[in-house]
């Protein structure tokens, strides 16, 4: 239910977000400044009671030590409201203002010889601040009754929070069309990114989404996302340059295997003719599988089930081997394989894998350089570390090439011809 009720737009969402959390604090806010209000007026208010009471005992103190008789006529004269009692709860002087019948309320706790200030209501309904105090002046002791009008500050506090109470919806208007604003404002770039992004598909992978702020968080955002598709595009080229190359290695064997049984077909052969054809056909089928096998082991290398097996071998052993399988080849273009030693060089390492690396070099190696070249294959160590280098007299790469030759089906000259394979 409260999913539903969910906006779905983010811009609703941070807009509501910030309005609520805005209402929050103006609602603390408010309420803050209520309570310091309504203190700092009873503060006042108290200050005054208090001269009244002080002024009032002031004027009895002097009346009980001078005994002259009859009651302090300064008190007469008083504006202030005013009750004071004897010791044996009889009244002994009243302003002229203190109602007969209703009196001054009294507030609790009026034994203490400080002064005791609360709010208190009049019988005839009217907010008072009340206060008392009980003193002794000449062995005679007496209670002040004091009040003062708490209706003016009852007016201001009801003015300040019919204030605050017409106030807040519009600063909560204003909020929420300012956090709408500034939401929007906010993900602008995300809607400019979004739209790009709908741009850029498999067949348009060169496209980018705009980076407005590199420094802030949709700059990053931005920056990921580029990051994210230039490794789809090079994942594509390199999907589409094995999908080229992968079509043309099988088509070469199939071919190949086609072609041989169609021109065995045309015409019966003696048995030793057929032998022919089919040991053609084998060396055919071999090289297809050869070729399958490769594809699957790049398919086991990007799945991550490719298992390496390490083991502690001579490297010595392993070129000797490559050498020796491939020699047959390099002497079809006059070429000699001159194999360097140093000390015996060991490492764990996976025979066949690096077999077919190191195959993989002195092939490219004698394809690539002239007849009549030596191609030298070498064994050491460098730094403690052990080093397999192959040196030919090829053209080389050039520099803008050497980069990107371990990326996967990298090609440095796409127009050559594939009769040197790859």
């Amino acid at each position: 239910m409260l999913k539903s009720l969910r906006p779905k737009s983010v811009r609703l969402r941070l807009t509501l977000w910030y309005t609520l959390a805005l209402t929050c604090v103006l609602l603390v806010y408010a309420t803050g400044l209520y309570l310091l209000q309504r203190h700092s007026l009873f503060e006042e208010l108290d200050r005054k009671l208090r001269t009244d009471v002080e002024t009032t005992q002031e004027v009895i103190e002097n009346w009980a030590h001078t005994d002259s008789g009859s009651f302090p006529e300064g008190l007469k004269s008083s504006q202030w409201l005013v009750e004071v009692w004897n010791a044996q709860g009889k009244l002994v002087y009243s302003s002229a203002g203190v109602s007969a019948a209703q009196g001054i309320p009294i507030p609790s706790d009026c034994d203490s010889k400080s002064i005791r200030s609360s709010n208190e209501k009049r019988g005839d309904g009217l907010n008072v601040r009340a206060g008392c105090k009980t003193f002794g002046a000449n062995e005679r002791k007496f209670t002040i009754h004091a009040e003062r009008s708490a209706e003016r500050i009852d007016s201001e506090l009801n003015e300040l929070i019919l204030l605050m109470l017409a106030g807040l919806p519009v600063a909560v208007g204003i909020a929420g069309i300012g956090g709408y604003t500034l939401a929007r404002r906010a993900l602008s770039p995300v809607t400019r990114m979004a739209d790009e992004a709908k741009k850029i598909t498999a067949d348009n992978l060169s496209g980018r989404l705009p980076v407005e702020d590199e420094h802030d968080e949709l700059g990053n955002l931005a920056q990921t996302f580029n990051s994210t598709f230039a490794r789809l595009e090079r994942s594509f080229n390199q999907m589409k340059r094995f999908t080229a190359d992968a079509s043309h290695e099988l088509r070469t064997p199939l071919t190949a295997i086609r072609t041989v049984g169609e021109v065995a077909l045309r015409e019966t052969r003696s048995p030793e003719q057929y032998r022919e054809v089919v040991s053609s056909l084998l060396e055919e089928s071999d090289r297809l599988r050869q070729l399958v096998d490769t594809l699957l082991t790049l398919s086991r290398a990007d799945s991550g089930q490719l298992k390496i097996n390490p083991v502690e071998q001579k490297l010595s052993v392993v070129v000797k081997e490559v050498v020796q399988h491939l020699s047959v080849l390099a002497e079809e273009k006059r070429q000699s394989l001159v194999v360097e030693l140093g000390s015996d060089v060991s490492a764990k390492i996976d025979g066949p894998i690096l077999r077919q690396a190191i195959i993989n070099l002195i092939d490219n190696a004698i394809k690539h350089s002239p007849e009549n070249s030596a191609i030298r294959v070498s064994v050491g160590k460098r730094e403690n570390h052990p080093v397999i280098e192959v040196f030919d007299n090829g053209p080389g790469i050039a520099a803008e090439h050497r980069k990107k030759i371990f990326e996967r089906f990298y090609r440095v000259d796409k127009a050559r011809t594939r009769d040197l394979g790859g």
